[in-house]
């Protein structure tokens, strides 16, 4: 009698972690969520605007970045921006471009944008990336002004990340392996959220 009590108390404690994750896949959700940036603040009030429950971020025209019937359908975007002259920041960033491609390309409708000056064609090339925007130092302000990444949010960074409604959700800089890591993995995230919403 006492063997199978030991018995049933060792099962017992053998399917515990099992039916806890049971448990957790079946009647939760993973929420990870990543944040916004730019809320619009209505000019008369000074408060937030709001649409119904939820407040209203500044978005990007996409017209800006992608063109084309096909181009037009990009569920996530990531945007970078290089500078005039390229230093090894910027080289690093250039070389990572591909690792960038290869992540966007496992989901559907999928971009990636570099925005460059002339000199900088033909390492571009290289890196087969499909949309690529000639910028100079006229326009460079604008671009700029049009992505945040003149702002304190930016930090110095020159990636950013978009979603299918064209609201900033990260700036990261490429040639920093930390902030790379964290862009793959957010990508994966918007990705995610968009095919648990469909």
């Amino acid at each position: 009698m006492r063997n199978i009590k030991k018995v049933g108390l060792l099962i017992g404690l053998l399917a515990s972690p099992a039916l806890i994750f049971l448990y957790l896949v079946t009647f939760t959700t993973n929420h990870y969520d990543l944040p916004y940036f730019f809320p619009l603040v209505d000019e008369n009030t000074k408060e937030y605007q709001m649409q119904g429950s939820d407040t209203v971020y500044y978005q990007i025209d996409r017209s800006a970045f992608i063109s084309g019937n096909k181009e037009a359908h990009c569920n996530v975007s990531v945007v970078s921006i290089l500078p005039e002259h390229c230093d090894e920041n910027c080289q690093r960033q250039i070389m990572n471009f591909s690792s960038l491609q290869d992540v966007l390309k496992t989901f559907p409708d999928n971009c990636l944008a570099v925005y460059y000056y002339g000199a900088l064609e033909e390492s571009l090339a290289e890196r087969n990336i499909s949309r690529v925007y000639e910028m100079d130092s006229v326009n460079r302000a604008d671009i700029l002004h049009t992505f945040k990444l003149n702002t304190e949010e930016a930090k110095g960074a020159e990636t950013i990340l978009i979603d299918q409604q064209g609201r900033i959700r990260g700036f990261f800089e490429l040639s920093n392996s930390k902030d790379l890591d964290r862009l793959f993995a957010e990508i994966k995230i918007l990705n995610h959220n968009l095919a648990d919403n469909d």
